[in-house]
């Protein structure tokens, strides 16, 4: 899976499978995307910029922390 394909399965993860009552972690995303393709060299910092871009574009994904 490459950069613009992980970016759009993050993005379906959390509007399929989250909302407020129904919140999942950084290790329920990484479960998610290795059931789609190859993550074996996947660094947890690739999906947090990844989240960060969702972000940065207007699609809300809230932090716990920020809660």
């Amino acid at each position: 899976m490459n950069n613009r394909e992980r970016l759009l399965e993050v993005r379906r993860f959390f509007e399929r499978y989250t909302d407020e009552a129904n919140p999942k972690t950084l290790e329920d995303l990484l479960e998610y995307l290795s059931t789609i393709g190859d993550t074996s060299k996947l660094a947890k910092k690739s999906v947090k910029d990844d989240i960060q871009a969702l972000n940065n574009s207007g699609f809300e994904v809230q932090d716990e922390l920020e809660k």
